[in-house]
């Protein structure tokens, strides 16, 4: 039921990004040959007015085909509802729309939350739940444990209790925390897990509820946030202080899942950071993404003379081939860390002779 949910969730943002293609497109005037869900081959499809509404198999994401934007599309060159028969600014729109649709439904969602009850960690750093098999509870710690310090420094929030199990790197460290009033000192030794490490805890929360003009509020506030935090730790990246942390439909499959384990709020809420995190990407000005079209959208109106049709095809083909390519490595990178992660967290086996 979960990988349904999941599924179905993902999906939803792929199929919103491309509905806010399609709506603004139709209010530009331009044809809308096919709206699709997925790739490869057809599982079901109908059609109304000029437009094939398509679910395809694979259902990791979509497009929408509009008459023109493909100069070998056998459109005509003269049809008025071409997309390159447009003026500059609607197309602009048209490419601008499935990026702002995935920012206004990290909106919603986050805005909805926030009214009806938004998960947050307990003021004192608190054990919710400790995962099977992990360092944390082969080391006896427990879930409603109160972290007090970890490797001899004091903790005041889980974002302490991150960056002090990064320090060790994953060498052995003492942890403190306070269990019925009494301190307990444990000894763990943190794994690896997704690139960064671990013991197998997760923060105890809270439902904090907002009256909705705060509750929009903060929405928007965290939506922007969210856009900050992904470009800070692809600075970090950058100047080689983190991993980068890439991963392919498998991953966000996996993470997603993960989020639901914990519930609907904390599943809804990475929900919301997800379509943040798909509405920035395609805002890259990289070839064959929204952000690569509106880069030559806004050469063009600079120059106020169209770019070469055949120059932006090739580049936006081959910024798809490298685009697919990057897909099917991170793809096998998932399908890799999956298959090491079926013993990670695992008990350590028996010694010989034992």
């Amino acid at each position: 039921m979960q990988l349904l949910v999941t599924l179905l969730a993902l999906g939803a943002i792929v199929a919103l990004h491309e509905f806010g293609h399609l709506v603004v497109a139709r209010l530009c005037r331009m044809r809308v040959d096919r709206y699709s869900i997925g790739f490869g081959p057809v599982l079901l499809s109908f059609k109304a007015g000029a437009t094939e509404y398509v679910l395809s198999m694979l259902p990791f994401g979509g497009y929408v085909k509009i008459a023109g934007m493909n100069p070998q599309d056998g459109t005509a060159p003269d049809d008025p509802s071409s997309y390159t028969n447009r003026p500059a600014w609607q197309r602009f729109l048209v490419l601008a729309a499935g990026p702002v649709t995935n920012y206004l439904l990290a909106f919603v969602v986050l805005s909805t939350l926030n009214f009806f009850g938004r998960p947050q960690p307990f003021p004192v750093p608190t054990i919710g739940s400790v995962r099977p098999s992990s360092p944390a509870a082969l080391a006896g710690i427990k879930p409603n444990d109160e972290f007090v310090s970890i490797g001899g420094k004091a903790i005041a929030s889980f974002d302490d209790v991150r960056a002090q199990i990064q320090a060790t790197q994953g060498h052995a460290v003492e942890i403190q925390v306070k269990r019925a009033g009494q301190r307990v000192t444990a000894i763990a030794t943190p794994a690896q897990l997704d690139g960064a490490w671990a013991i197998g805890v997760l923060p105890k929360t809270e439902l904090v509820r907002h009256p909705l003009p705060e509750s929009i509020a903060l929405a928007a506030k965290d939506t922007a946030l969210y856009n900050v935090a992904i470009l800070l730790h692809i600075a970090e990246w950058v100047r080689g202080k983190v991993s980068l942390g890439l991963g392919g439909p498998v991953r966000a499959v996996g993470e997603t899942m993960q989020a639901a384990e914990l519930g609907a709020a904390a599943f809804f809420e990475f929900v919301g950071f997800l379509s943040v995190g798909v509405g920035l990407f395609n805002l890259f000005p990289v070839p064959a993404l929204d952000g690569g079209r509106l880069l030559f959208v806004v050469i063009e109106m600079v120059r106020r003379r169209p770019v070469n049709q055949r120059l932006e095809t090739a580049v936006h083909a081959l910024g798809f081939m490298l685009l697919l390519g990057l897909i099917v490595f991170l793809t096998w990178g998932d399908v890799h860390h999956w298959m090491e992660g079926l013993g990670r967290f695992a008990p350590p086996p028996p010694d010989a002779g034992h």
